[in-house]
């Protein structure tokens, strides 16, 4: 399907098991600069996309690779309230932005106390990135010294003095990043880690889940598995309609989740939908052929017929808990 560079499962399998973390990002990266507008859903998303990109990746990822996938990147760092409320409820337990580098070139650091683990600072490294004293420019662009202009080796020295926790984004790492912005090759993907391994004893190098657990307000997932109810279906698991036009009817259905997990900054929602196949065709975003289920929620239209829900919610640990029941609309 026009896919055949990107890793398959077995493959991202692989680098689970080699010590790497698998996150989420949602399944489009809907949000580029300028496409969604603050303050409307999330960035400008409505509920059934915002379940259909977080909740619906979660558990692609859980279900396609059988790891747990309990953090997320935001796509091109944007977030809002709305969102996060999302990742919250989806069972996600932290997000990490991007590109927090002040004008003199200097990261944001994270707290292991008070800090925001869905507001998680990270400096993204890209082809023009300093990454030693030598690469850093002494002047800014109108020819005024600039000193302590920063470079990666000296944010990493930052953190290490502040005793703080730094994020590095590598966006790609290939052998030629000619005209590509965002990209950094392997020399200097290699500079930095020969870097980290001349401080070994003076840091931890760690994946965002590791420093997660090192923060306060943490999460915690217990072995129970989520039990979800529909208290419209009651003991025969079916809801009855009669729809007034031959467009069928909207239907009302309000999912409860329950789980033993503790400390949830949110109490885990549903992520129910119907075999009906949609086919997301978003300008600028094409998915290769990729069909996927329609989300449906309560209020959702439902056509004349039977129609099956599938209900699923994934904890922290990344466990599913599965519910179906019928939708009959006369």
């Amino acid at each position: 399907f026009g896919c055949q560079d990107f890793m398959n499962s077995s493959e991202i399998k692989s680098l689970y098991n080699s010590g790497h973390e698998i996150a989420a990002h949602t399944r489009t990266d809907r949000c580029a600069p300028g496409e969604c507008s603050t303050g409307v859903g999330s960035r400008g998303l409505s509920l059934i996309d915002q379940l259909f990109e977080v909740d619906g990746l979660r558990l692609d990822l859980l279900r396609g690779i059988g790891v747990p996938v309990n953090t997320f990147a935001y796509p091109f760092g944007e977030f809002d309230d709305a969102l996060i409320s999302k990742l919250k409820s989806a069972g996600i337990v932290g997000a990490r932005t991007v590109n927090f580098i002040n004008v003199f070139g200097q990261p944001s650091y994270n707290e292991k106390i008070g800090g925001d683990r869905y507001k998680l600072f990270a400096a993204q490294i890209n082809a023009n990135t300093p990454i030693t004293a030598s690469d850093a420019p002494l002047t800014d662009g109108a020819g005024n010294p600039r000193p302590e202009w920063g470079h990666v080796e000296s944010w990493i020295n930052g953190a290490i003095t502040a005793k703080k926790w730094l994020i590095l984004v590598f966006h790609e790492v290939k052998q030629d990043c000619a005209g590509e912005l965002f990209c950094i090759t392997p020399s200097q993907f290699g500079a930095i880690t020969s870097y980290l391994q001349s401080k070994a004893s003076d840091l931890n190098v760690v994946t965002v889940s590791q420093g997660l657990s090192w923060m306060d307000n943490k999460p915690v997932s217990n072995l129970g598995t989520p039990v979800i109810t529909i208290p419209e279906a009651g003991g025969n698991n079916t809801i009855t309609v009669s729809a007034s036009s031959s467009g069928g009817a909207q239907v009302l259905f309000t999912p409860v989740v329950s789980d033993d997990d503790t400390n949830l900054p949110l109490p885990l929602n549903a992520f129910c939908t119907i075999p009906t196949l949609v086919y997301p065709v978003l300008t600028g975003h094409p998915m290769w052929g990729v069909n996927f289920s329609k989300v449906v929620i309560s209020g959702s239209t439902f056509p004349i017929g039977t129609s099956v829900v599938t209900c699923t919610a994934a904890d922290t640990g990344g466990r599913i808990g599965t519910k179906r029941f019928a939708v009959v609309v006369n």
